[in-house]
């Protein structure tokens, strides 16, 4: 957060608060169904493999929107680390 704030990105500090929130709430939500699954069917070993296989996806399609991200973006974010140590270099070779 302090992060996007120094970076005068203070806009997406709500999608980062909403995206977290809605990480948390379907985690629950999905083991909450399993946990019910589970104790209806007694099937403890079966739902701890679809627990996994359900991560599995979720990650995946968290390392693929963050792969697009990063194709898309990458590029600027470079930009702006270059800028910003070319413009604290500088400074500091003036401070001297």
């Amino acid at each position: 957060m302090r992060l996007l704030h120094r970076t005068s990105h203070e806009e997406s500090i709500k999608n980062v608060c909403l995206v977290s929130g809605l990480g948390i709430i379907v985690s629950l939500s999905i083991g909450g169904i399993l946990f019910w699954f589970t104790s209806l069917m007694g099937m403890i070993e079966q739902t701890a493999k679809l627990q996994e296989i359900i991560s599995s996806f979720f990650a995946t399609i968290l390392n693929t929107t963050l792969i697009v991200w990063m194709t898309e973006h990458g590029s600027d974010k470079v930009r702006d680390v270059e800028k910003n140590a070319e413009k604290n270099l500088s400074a500091g070779i003036s401070d001297s």
